[in-house]
């Protein structure tokens, strides 16, 4: 069986995240948001994140 290096890094990342019981709690809290309809559009992410930016001279 051959398994591209890409599948394994993948295979890697989920155990680890599997492993991180706090990981795995943001990630089920993550997935009750969506389905509560509590997430924000990218945009608003965007616009938040350049409110953040200190003011350039």
């Amino acid at each position: 069986m051959l398994v591209s290096h890409a599948e394994i890094a993948a295979l890697r990342e989920t155990i680890a995240i599997q492993s991180d019981p706090l990981a795995v709690e943001d990630v089920r809290q993550a997935e009750q948001d969506i389905l509560a309809g509590r997430t924000v559009k990218a945009e608003g992410i965007r616009d938040s994140m350049l409110s953040r930016r200190p003011a350039t001279a």
